[in-house]
């Protein structure tokens, strides 16, 4: 990582100057409540496309969370957390060999209100494509370098799992375990966050599930988030114009 650090210079430079103009939230603290998102369903058509979207995936589940999240309050900027793969950059000549571990990349993005949902969708994608090195720069320059720069915490993170529909039958390398493990993350855990957001595709349907410390704010941004995601899908994106293909079916199973 130093290694890479010394790659982009510039990088750290551009951290601090965003760091300083990013939104100040209250971290809470109490039980927080989690809940299933309402389920959007695709058809085959969308869902076998769904896959090779890509960074368009990111900025669409971007624009509805910060779309929904906007409804609790009058902020004018909210804060939130990407998480991305953190292997975008890395060159040909470094080594892994000899490493072990889940090379994840965690940024900060701020997102303005939106005027209308177009422009938002269009200014969400500018505001993730204008983070250098998909993100990567700020976990080494606020863990590894030798004056790090300040850490912060956004007012929500939003975690995007990825397609889990390559998994096999029997004899398949991994399989996807319904209704979480044993071992479930205890309610009085604290997290950095007041909105935690897990979201992954399967089966045709986009699922997700929140962490949220305002029960008021659960069954708003539970409701919400499908909505204007399935929006932005059937008039914001032109992978998805043809109206064959519009997601017609949002819904929630309780």
């Amino acid at each position: 990582m130093r290694e890479w650090a010394q790659r982009h210079p510039d990088d750290r430079s551009w951290w601090q100057d965003y760091l300083a103009r990013m939104p100040e939230h209250r971290v809470p603290c109490g039980r927080y409540r989690e809940a299933h998102l309402r389920e959007i369903r695709f058809p085959d058509a969308v869902s076998s496309g769904w896959g090779m979207l890509g960074r368009e995936t990111q900025a669409m589940l971007l624009a509805a969370l910060s779309s929904a999240l906007f409804e609790l309050g009058d902020a004018e900027a909210v804060s939130v957390l990407m998480e991305s793969h953190g292997r975008h950059e890395w060159a040909e000549s470094d080594d892994f060999s000899h490493s072990v571990g889940w090379y994840t990349a965690l940024y900060p993005v701020v997102v303005k209100r939106p005027i209308d949902g177009v422009s938002h969708l269009g200014q969400v994608k500018d505001a993730l494509a204008s983070v250098p090195s998909h993100g990567m720069g700020y976990g080494v320059w606020t863990t590894q370098d030798a004056n790090p720069l300040p850490s912060v915490h956004p007012f929500a993170s939003l975690n995007y799992l990825g397609s889990f529909d390559q998994e096999q039958g029997a004899g398949a390398f991994w399989k996807r375990i319904e209704g979480g493990l044993a071992g479930t993350i205890s309610g009085s855990f604290e997290r950095d966050h007041p909105v935690d957001i897990n979201v992954w595709f399967h089966e045709g349907r986009l699922q997700g599930v929140l962490a949220c410390y305002e029960p008021a704010w659960v069954d708003i941004l539970c409701d919400r988030i499908p909505l204007y995601l399935a929006d932005y899908m059937n008039n914001g994106n032109p992978c998805f114009d043809d109206n064959s293909d519009r997601v017609s079916d949002v819904r929630r199973d309780d």
